[in-house]
């Protein structure tokens, strides 16, 4: 099995200093490369991560939370008939498919901003 490395978008924040949240961010990567660099931890199997800054901003939370929701609908309808196919013949992927293999949705740094995933929830993704 292998899990997709998603990349990282960060959005700093003009009011907000540039290290706020950078720490929880560089944990989090590194324990992931630690954790694909022993194979004897997950053997065969690569994490990745899709890190969305929000800027803490609950409202900007919410926008990146319903557009992960777009993406998460585009993955589960691959397994049923599109209306719509590419001109070669393929069926078209939502943002090149990045979201084709998310098994898991980490929370944000303050209670407002992880609120904002509730809506996520009617699609029952993976927490």
């Amino acid at each position: 099995m292998y899990v997709r490395v998603f990349y990282v978008k960060m959005l700093y924040h003009a009011l907000l200093p540039l290290d706020e949240g950078i720490h929880q961010l560089e944990a989090l990567l590194f324990t992931i490369k630690k954790i694909n660099a022993d194979p004897s931890i997950l053997p065969g199997i690569q994490l990745g991560i899709l890190a969305l800054d929000s800027c803490d901003s609950a409202t900007y939370a919410l926008e990146q939370s319903l557009d992960f929701i777009k993406g998460f609908i585009a993955r589960n309808n691959a397994h049923h008939e599109r209306q719509f196919r590419c001109s070669d013949g393929t069926v078209p992927t939502f943002r090149e498919g990045s979201f084709d293999r998310v098994v898991g949705v980490i929370g944000g740094q303050s209670s407002s901003v992880s609120i904002q995933r509730q809506p996520a929830q009617l699609f029952q993704p993976p927490r």
